[in-house]
């Protein structure tokens, strides 16, 4: 079934061999569809068991294998490994994640990050990052997981602003994002350089049920 909805999305046969091959080892199975311009992408995420209760932290440790493919260009196609990273205070996340993006966006992403600074230490104990890098590529990133921090897209809105302008985001257009979403909690912050070795920022949110 898995296999025959990423048939769907247009996946190229080499991936559906790898995906059969790492199949048995998946507690979840997560798709995804990315749509930009005349550009359409396919995403199928292979989710590895969480750590035995208790267990010391492995770092490193690989949490999902992350297939992903041009539906218009089957030559596109790559595999992404998102592995754990162990985090004993929150100083440690935006000190990895700023050394990996581009100088030009630093400024503002230490911005951000001091946005997202959680107001209690116990938060510590719950902090989830995970570092991205993809075959063939020397694309590499950091992806933090804020859920629990009950963080909100206009707690974040003046250091988007700055994020958006340094990658000439349409400034109208985030002005539209940020008004239409100011209640939407955030759930992640990806950051880090892009296969192009370019600058990038993605926030996953919830969106506003209106």
């Amino acid at each position: 079934e898995v296999v025959a909805i990423c048939r769907a999305m247009g996946i190229p046969n080499r991936l559906v061999l790898n995906i059969s091959r790492f199949f048995s080892a998946a507690a979840f199975v997560h798709f995804g569809f990315e749509y930009a311009g005349s550009a359409m992408i396919g995403k199928c995420y292979l989710e590895l068991p969480a750590p035995v209760p208790d267990a010391a932290p492995v770092n490193g440790r690989l949490q999902f294998l992350g297939f992903k493919w041009s539906m218009n260009d089957a030559s596109v196609a790559v595999v992404t490994r998102y592995r754990a990273r162990s985090i004993s205070h929150w100083d440690a996340a935006p000190a990895l994640m700023l050394a990996n993006t581009g100088s030009l966006l630093q400024p503002a992403m230490s911005k951000l990050m001091n946005s997202l600074r959680p107001q209690e230490s116990s938060k510590d104990d719950a902090l989830s990052l995970l570092e991205i890098e993809e075959e063939g590529s020397s694309r590499r990133s950091y992806d933090l997981n804020i859920y629990d921090n009950s963080v909100s897209v206009s707690m974040l809105a003046d250091a988007l602003r700055d994020v958006a302008l340094i990658l000439n985001v349409n400034s109208a257009a985030i002005e539209q994002w940020l008004e239409s979403n100011a209640t939407a909690p955030v759930g992640h912050i990806a950051t880090g350089l892009g296969r192009d070795q370019q600058s990038f920022l993605t926030v996953y949110y919830a969106p506003s049920a209106n």
